[in-house]
């Protein structure tokens, strides 16, 4: 989840808060709903570990960017952060009887589909974002960020190309 961070911060740069959630919560949807397809254990790590994971974490990246920048330079920008930080804990705190409810329910495959639906609701509230005005910044430093932006993308491609080979 954590190592979407670097590149989900490279997509915020580039594309905005808004494409960012929405995609991270279509990306974690899609991964839950191919483990609920599952009959394979590598299959299994691969979809809920890597591709869910992936979604989650550039959601979590942007919610953890957002809020401290729409209240900054405002005297409780520590107090709206806390508070945003600690829903995740207490959503841990709520769902996990209505998951638990959900598997005994219905299976761990159905519960797959139905946290699918989640995690693909979630990408509407990142609709909710609105864009905030930027600094503008001076040609040169445009070229050295597009510059910045290839190397990196060069460097995301070579480690999953070794990933892939291995």
């Amino acid at each position: 989840m954590f190592a979407a961070g670097p590149p989900s911060g490279r997509l915020v740069k580039a594309l905005g808060w808004r494409v960012v959630a929405v995609g991270g919560g279509i990306i974690a949807g899609t991964g839950l709903l191919l483990t609920s397809l599952t009959s394979n254990l590598l299959f299994l790590i691969s979809s809920y570990g890597f591709v869910t994971g992936f979604g989650c974490g550039m959601a979590y990246m942007v919610a953890c960017v957002a809020v401290p920048a729409y209240f900054r330079r405002h005297r409780r920008q520590k107090m709206a952060a806390e508070m945003a930080f600690c829903g995740s804990g207490v959503g841990t705190f709520i769902f996990s009887p209505i998951v638990q409810y959900v598997y005994v329910t219905y299976g761990w495959q159905n519960l797959f589909i139905v946290l699918a639906g989640v995690g693909v609701q979630c990408s509407s509230v990142g609709l909710l974002f609105r864009s905030l005005s930027t600094t503008s910044t001076t040609d040169s430093e445009k070229v050295k960020e597009k510059i910045a932006n290839w190397e990196f993308l060069k460097m995301l491609v070579s480690i999953f190309l070794i990933l892939v080979s291995s």
